[in-house]
């Protein structure tokens, strides 16, 4: 599933830009974003980890098993960070698409939102 950069679309929903594969917007989104609480809820989401600087969610959706990283923007210092360099979120999504063109076996992002 890791398709090349120019399949990916961008869409503003909820406050945030994403950048995902435009067949998974509406199993991932809806109009407040993503579907985090919904999954919660109905028992498809849980927390795997839950730091403080960033929460993993494993997500099982009927023929997609993924996780959620939530990184924290927790300090002023990560503010400023993100204001000369890009987020964290961005830089592993950005590492590992690279490490797939190049070859190497990986996961497969299926979406970023900053």
């Amino acid at each position: 599933m890791n398709a090349p950069l120019h399949q990916l679309t961008e869409r503003t929903v909820g406050g945030f830009r994403w950048t995902l594969l435009p067949d998974l917007q509406h199993q991932l989104l809806d109009e407040n974003g993503l579907r985090i609480q919904e999954w919660l809820a109905s028992g498809q989401a849980r927390v795997v980890k839950n730091g403080p600087t960033r929460i993993v969610y494993r997500v099982e959706l009927p023929g997609l098993s993924f996780f959620v990283k939530h990184n924290y923007v927790h300090d002023q210092r990560a503010w400023f960070r993100q204001l000369a360099r890009p987020g964290k979120a961005r830089m592993e999504f950005d590492r590992i698409r690279e490490a797939a063109a190049r070859g190497v076996p990986t996961i497969a992002p299926l979406a970023l939102a900053e």
